[in-house]
């Protein structure tokens, strides 16, 4: 779902980027930006998804990489406000 979002966020800036070519569409600017970053943060999401993922199916050799499999699972589950 989320990655479905964001490529819709990416195609509808890429049409802003198309408008704001046009003449007379400076306000289309702060929506521009806000698209993009929009967009970084998906790619955030989506990317630590991955390497979660990728973490989890790693299988440590030893109990010291047990250790650190566990504490980088710890910093890559997000916090509740």
């Amino acid at each position: 779902e989320q990655h479905r979002l964001r490529l819709q966020v990416k195609r509808l800036r890429y049409m802003q980027d198309w408008i704001a070519s046009l003449p007379g569409s400076a306000s289309m600017a702060a929506a521009r930006s806000e698209l993009k970053r929009l967009q970084d943060s998906l790619g955030k999401v989506s990317d630590s998804r991955t390497l979660r993922h990728a973490i989890e199916r790693w299988d440590p050799p030893d109990a010291g990489s047990a250790g650190a499999k566990a504490h980088l699972l710890r910093s890559l589950t997000p916090r509740r406000a």
